[in-house]
């Protein structure tokens, strides 16, 4: 019975492959459609436009209350959301603000191996580090019924400091996701 939740074990057009291209509106990806970012190392990096006036927003989330990760602006800050089964949370935010035009934001999950261990976490604006910061626990096998989203975490939130949808504001030319 197990192996019927076990999302890894069916066809999937993602397995094997170890980059993906995403892009605005791509909502609502069942987990076992989307990149497998579980227990590897690996890269979110994002094409942004900040209009002049600031953004704030979702720009990736998969998952939610019950496990998952959001990559977001909020507070003209970029942050990174970590959610072990709603039990350990990590928050990790830039030191500085995002600047507006054209914005590179880039995400790299360093893994230390094994399954659902601790990762190194850095945060990057315009490929100068601005964040970094220890994640102890890992969800080995499933974040759970939430899906991925671009733009927008639509389901239950992966962050508890942001309600749904909270769509991005700016705007997205591409999220691109790199397994290492």
């Amino acid at each position: 019975m197990a192996e019927k939740t076990d999302v890894s074990l069916r066809p999937s057009f993602t397995f094997g492959r170890d980059h993906f291209d995403l892009y605005p509106g791509m909502a609502h990806i069942p987990e076992g459609t989307a990149p497998n970012t579980k227990n590897v190392s690996h890269s979110i990096t994002a094409n942004l436009m900040i209009p002049e006036d600031g953004a704030e927003g979702t720009i990736l989330a998969m998952g939610g209350t019950t496990g998952g990760y959001s990559l977001y602006v909020q507070d003209g800050k970029l942050h990174y959301h970590y959610n072990w089964f709603d039990l350990e949370r990590t928050d990790i935010a830039s030191d500085t603000s995002l600047s507006t035009g054209k914005v590179k934001v880039r995400f790299d999950f360093d893994y230390d191996g094994g399954i659902g261990k601790g990762v190194t976490a850095t945060l990057y604006i315009n490929n100068r580090k601005v964040a970094q910061d220890a994640i102890n626990k890992t969800v080995p096998g499933r974040f759970g019924v939430d899906t991925m989203d671009v733009g927008a975490d639509f389901q239950a939130p992966v962050s508890d400091k942001y309600q749904p949808p909270f769509k991005f504001t700016g705007e997205i030319e591409k999220v691109a996701i790199d397994i290492k």
